[in-house]
């Protein structure tokens, strides 16, 4: 593709700033979905452990867990603010967590 002058330049450069940003914002939100299934693993451990054992020192991976879990979801509520579909999809991915942590917080 030929370069068509610094006119096509100038007016290619605020898309691609937009473009650059909404590539950093999707690779923040992925980073903090992995964050959020580390933290829901830790509830888990903690959970299965306290159960097994009976001991509270497994409580600890549940209670950082539990923090990090709220953590996360707040996290990817303001990397979604933009967008409808994501909001959605964060809505539903917020119910089946707090399911998840209900049960739990059950079994403890």
């Amino acid at each position: 593709m030929a370069d068509r002058g610094p006119r096509d330049r100038d007016r290619l450069l605020p898309h691609q700033c937009e473009n650059e940003t909404r590539i950093r914002n999707t690779h923040q939100a992925l980073a903090t979905l992995d964050g959020l299934m580390i933290a829901t693993l830790d509830v888990e451990t903690g959970q299965r452990g306290y159960v097994l054992a009976g001991e509270d020192q497994h409580l600890e991976p549940y209670n950082a867990g539990i923090s990090a879990v709220r953590e996360k979801l707040s996290a990817l509520n303001m990397l979604t603010r933009d967008s409808a579909a994501q909001r959605a999809n964060l809505d539903r991915l917020r119910t089946l967590v707090s399911s998840k942590l209900r049960l739990s917080e059950l079994a403890i």
